[in-house]
């Protein structure tokens, strides 16, 4: 069996300071997904099966904000912040988690997953 070598880590820039992020670990995961569930008053299935743009956009956002909640401590992002985030704090971290950590995400899923980074997605 051949092992892949896997990033483990990435650099996040955001709101001007560098964060190296890892990627989560099975706890984390579940963590993050609760916290989308929170974050979108349990309604994060329904705007996935949206197909506005705007609730696309706003997924982001959501998922941007939980994956950073729980592996950025140090940014103290809370549930209160997310509401009251105004529209250039929305656009700079869906940027930093779209740009930055979610093709370090896709990658690392898909080696763990044992398909070829190269391969399109299915």
């Amino acid at each position: 069996m051949t092992v892949l070598p896997i990033q483990t880590t990435t650099k996040v820039s955001y709101k001007g300071v560098t964060h190296e992020v890892r990627y989560p670990l099975v706890g984390e995961k579940f963590k993050i997904e609760n916290a989308k569930l929170l974050l979108t008053n349990n309604q994060y299935g329904e705007l996935s099966r949206s197909a506005h743009k705007t609730a696309l956009s706003y997924l982001d956002t959501v998922d941007a904000y939980a994956y950073f909640s729980i592996l950025i401590p140090s940014l103290k992002l809370s549930i209160d912040g997310f509401e009251e985030m105004n529209a250039i704090d929305e656009i700079e971290i869906r940027k930093a988690y779209l740009e930055q950590f979610l093709p370090f995400l896709q990658n690392t899923d898909k080696i763990l997953k044992g398909e070829d980074k190269n391969d399109k997605d299915k």
